[in-house]
This record gives structure tokens, C-alpha cells and sequence, in this order.
């Protein structure tokens, strides 16, 4: 969520009113079917961490994961919507670790450069600075616990600790 920030409703993104980088769409598809942007504005972070794990995290099948693919292709997801992910682990099958992580988020950085162009221009620059973070944090999962994944962080997350 560090990366979604707080509350917005920039008219130059797409999503409409945001906060913690859910959508009044996805509020109202798994908290309150008749959600307003003021409940969006108020939603707590177990709210958004219940729409994470499940339109994300479970949908990507994450828990499967190596550890730092599982962060990349989360993020990706989040940012992007479920199919890239899906299809850049499809794209990169018998890649594992660092070559997967980079080979993902490198597909990712080029994707979102195409993007960034007329209206999209102005998140050029805090789109690819979060792909690069996203890119240095998932080499230090993969580095610290391979296997295991970010599994304890992102439950402790969702259970509120």
C-alpha cells in the first residue's frame, strides 16, 4: 500500500476515485455494493488488504510463488490488472529467481513507458520509480528466503499487524 498512497480522484486516472490503490469499482465489488466515493475515501487498510488478497494475491496464486517473484507479480497485478502477470509467467516458464524477477518487471517498465504518453505522460516518472522498487525489493526477498515467499509479511498485512 506504500505505493498507492492515500485517497485521489485525479481526473487524469482512469480508476476514479482511489485509495490504497482501490478502485470505487473494486469497493463496490467486495465491501459495499452501493460504495461512494466517500466510502472509498474512508475504507480502512483491512478493507483494502481483504480486496488484496483476494482480487490479487489468491486470484495470481502468489502463495505458489518463489519469493520476489511473488511480490513482482503481485505488483504487477495491482498496477496493472491480472492478465500481464499471468502472461509474463507464461511468456518467461523455466525462468526462476532474479532472471524472472528482472525479465518480469523489464516487460513491465516497457509496457508502462508505452503508456506514459498524452494524459499519462504526468505518471511517467512515479510509475517507473515503483517498478524499480518493486524490482530491488523482490532481488532481497529472493535473496533472504527463496522459497518461502512473502507469505508472513503479506498475512500479518491482511490480519491488521
Amino acid at each position: 500500500m506504500k505505493d498507492e498512497g492515500g485517497y485521489s480522484n485525479n481526473p487524469n486516472d482512469s480508476g476514479g476515485p482511489t485509495n490504497f490503490g482501490i478502485t470505487l469499482t473494486d469497493y463496490r465489488k467486495y465491501i459495499k455494493s452501493t460504495g461512494t466515493a466517500v466510502d472509498v475515501k474512508s475504507m480502512s487498510q483491512s478493507q483494502a488488504g481483504t480486496i488484496y488478497r483476494s482480487k490479487y494475491w489468491d486470484a495470481l496464486n502468489c502463495d505458489a510463488l518463489e519469493s520476489g517473484v511473488d511480490y513482482t507479480v503481485f505488483d504487477y497485478g495491482v498496477n496493472s490488472g491480472l492478465g500481464r502477470p499471468q502472461k509474463a509467467l507464461q511468456r518467461f516458464k523455466g525462468q526462476t529467481g532474479t532472471i524472472l524477477i528482472d525479465s518480469i518487471n523489464n516487460e513491465r517498465t516497457a509496457f508502462l513507458e508505452a503508456l506514459a504518453v498524452g494524459k499519462n505522460a504526468v505518471f511517467r516518472n512515479g510509475w517507473l520509480a515503483r517498478v524499480a522498487r518493486v524490482k530491488n525489493y523482490s532481488h532481497y526477498l529472493n535473496a533472504q528466503a527463496p522459497t518461502s515467499g512473502i507469505l508472513s509479511y503479506i498475512s500479518n498485512f491482511f490480519k491488521g499487524k
